[in-house]
């Protein structure tokens, strides 16, 4: 399913975006994803007459530009909170997975139980615009660690202390149609 909708993604940006999907260095480095801070609820905001604005929605005028579009900071900070998600998710859902791991036998004496992690820590994301404005692509960048465990038998392997092995980084595409990230 992973490689199904890599493909999709793939295909789908390459469509509607040029060729934003390739990996050529564009001078801004990934921005890493960073765990925002829980906020506290906002006070109650009086209510404005008729005629007036709130205060806020003043101070805000500017944050964004026509008519409910958002700003490129605040759709880079959803692209942010898309990453953690789909990492978060990604880490939950793969296999073979730590409390499932898949066992071989190597050779005549040995099994190996091996499983992959998502490092959901280390991710950084970048956003790219598209042909059409308003439109970005969105890519996001993890690894995936593979770990071993050997044993003589089967319940030995399970039972074996793990090492990793190797690491894959992965690299997803998501588009933001000019409302929200979709994938």
């Amino acid at each position: 399913m992973h490689a199904v909708l890599s493909v999709f993604l793939l295909s789908f940006t390459l469509f509607t975006a040029g060729c934003a999907a390739s990996d050529e260095n564009t001078g801004e480095p990934p921005q890493p994803v960073a765990a925002s801070p829980a906020s506290p609820e906002p006070g109650a905001q009086p209510v404005a007459a008729k005629d007036q604005k709130p205060e806020s929605a003043k101070k805000n005028k500017g944050a964004s530009s026509a008519k409910g579009r958002k700003s490129e900071e605040q759709i880079h900070s959803e692209l942010n909170d898309v990453a953690r998600k789909l990492t978060g998710q990604a880490a939950r859902t793969v296999r073979p997975s730590r409390s499932a791991k898949a066992v071989k036998k190597a050779g005549k004496e040995e099994h190996v139980a091996s499983f992959v992690e998502v490092d959901t820590v280390d991710v950084t994301t970048e956003m790219r615009p598209a042909k059409a404005p308003g439109l970005y692509v969105g890519i996001i960048r993890y690894t995936e660690k593979l770990y071993e465990c050997r044993g003589v038998d089967q319940k030995a392997a399970l039972a074996a202390p793990c090492r990793e092995v190797g690491k894959s980084n992965r690299t997803e595409m998501i588009m933001f149609d000019g409302k929200a990230w979709r994938y």
